[in-house]
């Protein structure tokens, strides 16, 4: 059976990995990093802050990137944010107790979940890898979210888009769906690298998650 529906924020409940992407990949490029949109895309998506990839990015780039490149973000959310098509209604239409888990701040997963109108279906269910010793890849926000929400588990369905975010459902013991439906994912296909990772089923269209969750909870009966 499935209990809880555990969502990742970027990329699966509103369309911001295009977005950031582009801003961070010109701010890199701006202070002598080059690097294009797909290439940051394909290095970056997924990746939180203390990742060994980010850190090492960092590391070649001045100290305040990180604070140019937040706000640069930020500016550019606020113009260009949409949510993933179909999803108010899916959440709104959902059976299941739900949340989410994500590596990005609690401060940025508030201001897109307000300006996209999608706070309140959230409040009080949102968690970030803040709140643990690791991010994804590792499992730690997921195992959170499951203990406090109170589910097991084995008994949870993550839908992710990431290479990092599936690897961290899968860590936790979880069912993963991968969802490609993003504006990033023009830029990579990596639906098969997910499903040899682990993910059970790979979908373009949110408004296929009821009869996804459906097939899980039937299958799992």
């Amino acid at each position: 059976m499935v209990d809880l529906v555990i969502f990742d924020c970027d990329g699966v409940i509103v369309d911001s990995e295009i977005v950031v992407n582009r801003s961070n990949a010109a701010v890199k490029t701006e202070l002598g990093y080059p690097i294009t949109v797909e290439e940051h895309i394909r290095v970056f998506c997924g990746q939180g802050p203390d990742s060994p990839v980010t850190q090492e990015a960092w590391a070649k780039l001045p100290p305040d990137y990180p604070q140019i490149a937040y706000r640069r973000s930020f500016e550019r959310l606020q113009e260009e944010l949409e949510a993933i098509p179909h999803i108010k209604n899916v959440l709104s239409q959902l059976e299941l107790p739900f949340c989410m888990a994500s590596n990005s701040a609690l401060e940025k997963i508030d201001f897109m979940l307000k300006l996209t109108e999608i706070f309140p279906l959230f409040d009080g269910r949102i968690f970030s890898s803040e709140m643990v010793a690791r991010g994804k890849p590792e499992p730690d926000v997921y195992l959170h979210a499951a203990e406090k929400m109170g589910a097991d588990p084995a008994r949870c369905l993550v839908v992710e888009d990431s290479v990092p975010g599936v690897e961290a459902g899968v860590a936790a013991g979880m069912t993963v769906l991968g969802f490609t439906g993003g504006s990033h994912h023009a830029h990579m296909d990596i639906g098969d690298m997910l499903r040899d990772l682990g993910a059970r089923e790979i979908f373009d269209d949110m408004s296929d998650l009821p009869r996804l969750i459906a097939h899980f909870r039937e299958k799992q009966a």
